[in-house]
């Protein structure tokens, strides 16, 4: 029987009332509460208390996650807290739950803006302004847009149409001024912004916009007044004094400048930072002997403040004192001994014996900062790229994934990572870290040029072109971003682009090598060889130690038949300077191409001699080995090579390559057991060794289950060989059902891949999709195929066209 029938009927209709009052109290409660957690945060919002604006906002969001207004707000906060990638997420959560919030919108769009990227800002504003055409907001952000993409009249358009909106908008107004000031107008631009304050002289922004208006006009003591009253309207302000201090020493007033910063340690007493900063003043302008004696001055009247301590370690590495600098943060950890502080002045210690190579005790003293706090990311960063620099890339892939973790869009990070990634031989991650790292940085040219090589050297040239012109149009003077693309260009055989590059980095960069490279390189694909002599001759004028350049030359000249003239030139530099062990390199190279063996391994052996941790001459050795027909010197050869650089990936494919052709594929495989041995976090030599088991040793069940267990971490992975190699396995141990879709994901990733799809093909065939088995081998086997396994494709293909499959 129900409870609540047990119950008097009077009793029966109080309770119900009492439940029903109870719940509309907990909703009232509850809004009230987020309206509560709201109204505090605008108010900390407005007194710049951004850290518990944030926390009020992130309140009533606890409450109502869908409440746009309140996203709005913590986006707002988090974009003041300097936390760009939070504040674009919470923007954008805001315009998904509400498409018509003109304010998220306007502010999103606006950090594209700031972050270079006016596209991206067009993509949220062209909608939206066809919807709210006089929306003064909108108007000035892609008047922002179209200015930054030198659409000045447009822009102008919209700043006067968002002043007619909102005549006091200090957005529309500073654009307005940004406007007048590219055009040469400076005394516009300074009426229209001082008229503004005068009606607002409580402004801040438009303040600061007229001090730099004022300075651009070289009116110092005008710029002067505005930052002395933005300091009396934010006395604590820092940067307001600072501002004041540049300004006072430009107009050659340094002590002025000085009685600023001296103002600023005494308003600011229990902060670090002005006190460093007025040391670093002095030492620029007075002397570094009067800073250091007014730096001891203030550690000696706080001993215990640990940041001033660290300050003094930082002032000392800026004036090249290192031993100084260590003394004082070793100081640092004796006093401190645990906590913040000490684990600071241990990761700066750490850095310094880094530069010195002093890497034992680094290390040492980054494994004593993690062993109190694991997740140090200053400590984790460096054992990262230290592991990196061994080639530990588990380690390093580890920690500098644990930094990202803390920093989801550190630029610097992500690149390491991504280089971690390649290293280890998984593309696709270190791509996609790549484009991480773009994203965060739009326009930042050396990320660009990484993930533009990195797309080139896995046979993507069009797209990194693609992004490599994107930046090139951004920033037109950059020498790295048109060297990058001209080499784009040579390598795509886009002859006629590459020429046009060339002569403009000719221009860009007169007094450089790689313009004349570049267009020597150009000729030689062309088979001018005359005119590629003359162009290399020109860019080793400029750069007679460009290497590159010396070696193309050689081979035109090899090309015109005049080996022995490029010889003769490659043994004079080699003579000038014997320990030039590149230029004497290539002379071993020189001879090996002329076929004067005894000749070339004399220099290449000369060469290992000076420099012995070197891999290529190594490999030339035994190129040189091989041309003369004696294999077990060549095999002798590459086993120095990898003595000296061990589990060097060239020299262990190249021996492995050689055994596996004499038909020793025993001694490959015990090559990679032992590199495995010795570095089992490598992907590129767990992936070797486990294809190397199942291709020669896949009828023995126990070859086949240890080849499974070291291939079993590609399961996920994203790199098609690898998924390859495992799901080739699981088809040898009869798994077809688990291979199938590990190799269409390869496939996917991998199209022109011959391998993938042949045994993308045997895994269909084993499934029952004959059909689909057929157009994979039919595609892979056109022309004059080149993969290990064609002989049994074209087995299975003829197989199939008997059954009529």
């Amino acid at each position: 029987m129900n409870a609540l029938f047990a119950i008097p009927h009077n009793m029966r209709f109080a309770l119900l009332v009492a439940v029903l009052v109870a719940s509309l109290t907990a909703c009232g409660g509850a809004d009230a509460r987020k309206a509560s957690h709201f109204a505090r945060g605008q108010e900390y919002y407005r007194s710049q208390n951004y850290d518990k604006a944030n926390v009020e906002f992130r309140n009533a969001l606890q409450i109502d996650p869908n409440d746009a207004e309140a996203r709005f707000w913590a986006g707002r906060t988090a974009e003041a807290l300097g936390n760009l990638q939070d504040a674009a997420g919470m923007y954008q959560a805001a315009i998904d739950i509400d498409p018509n919030h003109t304010a998220a919108i306007a502010n999103l769009a606006r950090m594209f803006v700031f972050a270079g990227a006016p596209q991206r800002a067009m993509e949220y504003i062209t909608p939206a302004i066809e919807r709210f055409t006089k929306d003064a907001d909108l108007l000035t952000v892609r008047g922002a847009a179209r200015l930054q993409m030198g659409n000045t009249d447009a822009a102008l358009d919209d700043a006067q149409s968002a002043l007619a909106q909102a005549p006091d908008d200090e957005n529309a107004i500073a654009l307005l001024a940004s406007i007048y000031r590219q055009s040469n107008k400076l005394d516009e631009a300074v009426k229209l912004v001082s008229r503004a304050v005068e009606r607002n002289p409580k402004t801040i922004d438009l303040r600061q916009i007229l001090a730099s208006l004022y300075f651009d006009s070289d009116k110092i003591d005008e710029s002067s007044e505005q930052v002395r009253r933005l300091i009396a309207l934010q006395p604590r302000v820092l940067q307001h004094r600072y501002q004041l201090a540049l300004l006072e020493s430009h107009a050659n007033r340094k002590d002025d400048a000085q009685r600023v910063l001296e103002e600023a340690v005494t308003q600011f007493a229990d902060l670090p930072d002005p006190k460093i900063t007025l040391i670093n003043f002095i030492a620029d302008n007075f002397g570094r002997d009067r800073a250091l004696e007014r730096l001891d001055q203030f550690v000696a009247a706080e001993p215990g403040n640990f940041e001033l301590r660290l300050g003094k370690g930082a002032f000392l590495q800026r004036l090249g004192m290192a031993d100084a600098a260590v003394e004082a943060y070793r100081a640092v950890v004796a006093d401190a001994r645990t906590g913040k502080a000490a684990n600071a002045a241990r990761n700066r210690l750490a850095a310094l014996e880094i530069q010195r190579d002093h890497l034992t005790v680094a290390k040492k003293l980054i494994a004593e900062v993690l062993e109190e706090n694991p997740r140090d990311n200053d400590a984790l960063l460096m054992r990262g790229n230290l592991a990196l620099d061994a080639n530990d890339t588990a380690t390093a892939v580890a920690d500098l994934r644990a930094v990202l973790r803390d920093q989801p869009g550190a630029v610097g990070v992500l690149r390491s990572l991504a280089r971690a990634h390649v290293r280890s031989g998984e593309i696709k991650l270190a791509e996609d870290n790549l484009r991480a790292a773009l994203d965060a940085q739009p326009d930042n040219p050396d990320v660009a040029i990484e993930l533009a090589q990195l797309l080139g050297s896995t046979a993507r040239l069009p797209q990194a072109i693609t992004i490599l012109e994107r930046v090139g149009e951004r920033f037109p003077n950059n020498i790295a971003v048109q060297h990058a693309l001209t080499l784009g260009y040579v390598n795509s055989k886009n002859y006629v682009a590459a020429r046009s590059s060339s002569e403009k980095l000719k221009t860009m960069a007169p007094q450089e090598a790689s313009g004349w490279y570049f267009a020597g390189l150009i000729a030689q694909a062309q088979g001018r060889y005359d005119e590629s002599v003359d162009e290399f001759s020109e860019a080793l004028a400029r750069n007679p130690q460009a290497a590159d350049a010396l070696a193309a030359l050689a081979r035109s000249e090899i090309a015109l038949g005049e080996t022995k003239r490029a010889i003769e030139r490659v043994r004079k530099i080699v003579d000038a300077t014997p320990g030039d062990v590149v230029s004497r390199n290539l002379l071993g190279e020189l001879f090996l191409a002329a076929k004067d063996l005894p000749q070339a391994r004399t220099e290449i052996e000369k060469t290992i001699a000076t420099k012995s941790n070197w891999w290529l001459p190594y490999r030339n050795l035994a190129l040189v080995e091989l041309s003369a027909g004696r294999l077990t010197d060549a095999v002798r050869a590459y086993e120095a090579g990898l003595k000296a650089v061990p589990d060097q990936e060239m020299l262990l494919g190249e021996l492995s390559a050689l055994h596996e052709r004499s038909g020793h594929a025993d001694l490959a495989i015990g090559l990679y057991e032992e590199a495995f041995k010795r570095r089992p976090q490598s992907n590129v030599i767990a992936n070797n060794l486990a294809m190397l088991l199942v291709n020669y040793r896949g009828s023995n069940r126990d070859s086949l289950t240890r080849a499974n267990e070291i291939a079993a971490r590609f399961a996920d992975a994203s790199e098609p060989r690898y998924l390859d190699t495992y799901a080739w396995i699981l088809l040898k141990m009869g798994d077809a059902v688990a291979a199938l879709p590990l190799l269409e994901r390869a496939a996917e990733n991998a199209p022109d891949s011959s391998v993938v799809r042949y045994h993308l093909a045997v895994a269909q065939l084993q499934s029952g999709q004959g059909n689909h088995a057929r157009e994979n081998l039919e595609k892979v086997l056109k022309g004059t195929p080149r993969f290990a396994g064609v002989a049994d494709a074209r087995r299975l293909l003829d197989e199939l066209k008997g059954r009529g499959s």
